[in-house]
C-alpha cells in the first residue's frame, strides 16, 4: 500500500517491510508520517531516543488502549506474553505488558481478569526490578483501581495507599 491510515489519527506512507527475525514471529514496517497533530509527534520523537524495543511496543499500546482499542491490541500483547521467554528475557518491559492486559480486562469490566493479569505484573516488577519505582506504583494502583470497582474497599484503600506511598519516593516519568 502507498498510505497507511492508523487509528492514531496519523497517517504515514510505507517505506518498506521487513520479514521477520528468526526468533521474532512480527514484520517490522518502515513508515514515514505524512500528516500529523504536531504535539503528539514532538512527544514521539522524544521517546525512541530514550526507549528499548520491547519498551517501545508497551508504550504503543498504552496509546491503542487509550484509544479503546482492545481487540486490536490484545491479541499481539497475547502473542507477545506467549513468546516472553524470546521478547523480554529479564525486562521489565514483561510486567508492562502484563499490567497492559490488566488495563484491558478493566475497561471491559472483567476484572477477575483484570487482577490475574495486575497480580502478574507485580511479581514480575518486583522480581525484575524491585525498587520503589514508577511501575510498581502503577500496578498498585491499577490493582486498587479495579478492587474499588468491585466494591472491595478496604483492599482498594489499601492498594491505592501503597501505590501513593512508593510514588512519593519517584518522580513521575
Amino acid at each position: 500500500e502507498k498510505e497507511v491510515l492508523f487509528n492514531i489519527g496519523t497517517v504515514f506512507s510505507t517505506d518498506s517491510i521487513c520479514d521477520p527475525v528468526e526468533l521474532n514471529q512480527f514484520y517490522t514496517a518502515h513508515v514515514t508520517v505524512c500528516e500529523y497533530n504536531e504535539s503528539k509527534l514532538n512527544d514521539t520523537k522524544l521517546k525512541p531516543r530514550k526507549y528499548t524495543q520491547p519498551e517501545l511496543y508497551i508504550l504503543l499500546t498504552k496509546y491503542l488502549i487509550e484509544l479503546k482499542q482492545y481487540c486490536t491490541v490484545r491479541k499481539p500483547l497475547i502473542n507477545l506474553l506467549d513468546n516472553a521467554h524470546v521478547l523480554f528475557q529479564d525486562d521489565s518491559s514483561l510486567a508492562s505488558a502484563y499490567n497492559c492486559m490488566g488495563t484491558i480486562y478493566s475497561r471491559q469490566g472483567l476484572f477477575g481478569n483484570a487482577m490475574l493479569y495486575y497480580k502478574l505484573a507485580l511479581k514480575y516488577q518486583v522480581r525484575l526490578d524491585p525498587s520503589y519505582n514508577n511501575a510498581l506504583a502503577e500496578c498498585f494502583n491499577n490493582m486498587g483501581s479495579g478492587l474499588m470497582e468491585q466494591k472491595y474497599l478496604y483492599a482498594a484503600l489499601e492498594n491505592l495507599e501503597e501505590a501513593v506511598r512508593i510514588q512519593n519516593h519517584e518522580p513521575i516519568d
